[in-house]
């Protein structure tokens, strides 16, 4: 594919908010994704969340090709409301990756004005990333998480990372050190290797 390879979306802003439906129990496995050159994730979520996506599972799956970004971005924006929360992925293999891991995006552009813009936060809390680790392969400047988050008035909560191992040029600092990096609660690291 030259998107993501799974989407999980629950509906943007009003339509979302009001049908108050999430996406939910969702289980992503034995999959072998792979991107030759867009620049993608192998499993996003939203931007279209303003419903909630809770209770996602991903494990034993393979991310691979030199178009993939990531194996999870979570995506939205300062007013888009809605709640991700409890995403687990785990036990998976990243052969090849042109940026990190994860990207938490919550400065995701808006097509069309939104109504009531500015009212609605959303809440992105609990990640676990267990196990996913890098092929010796892997060559990134980029520090496993990517994270895009100034705009938004709400911290991301609650992330876990652990028992993985991943090839980068780059700390696992800097992911904070620019200005749009921020807005984090409660982040454990544990048992995580970072070769070079």
């Amino acid at each position: 594919t030259l998107d993501d390879g799974v989407a999980v979306k629950s509906g943007k802003d009003e339509d979302g908010r009001n049908l108050r439906a999430p996406s939910e129990n969702i289980v992503i496995q034995h999959n072998t994704f792979y991107n030759p050159s867009g620049g993608s994730a192998s499993i996003s979520v939203g931007s279209e969340m303003s419903g909630g996506v809770w209770d996602v599972l991903a494990q034993d799956n393979q991310s691979g090709g030199a178009g993939t970004a990531f194996v999870l971005k979570i995506k939205t924006n300062s007013y888009r409301g809605g709640v991700v929360r409890d995403i687990y992925v785990r036990n998976s293999v990243v052969t090849q990756t042109i940026r990190g891991i994860v990207n938490f995006d919550t400065n995701y552009a808006e097509s069309g004005a939104p109504l009531d813009s500015d009212v609605f936060n959303p809440m992105i809390h609990d990640i676990y990333i267990d196990n996913v680790s890098a092929a010796p392969s892997v060559t990134t400047s980029y520090p496993p998480f990517v994270i895009y988050s100034d705009v938004s008035r709400t911290p991301i909560q609650n992330v876990y990372y652990a028992n993985s191992v991943f090839y980068t040029t780059s700390t696992f600092q800097s992911a904070f050190s620019a200005a749009y990096a921020k807005f984090f609660e409660n982040l454990v690291i544990r048992d995580v290797t970072f070769v070079n």
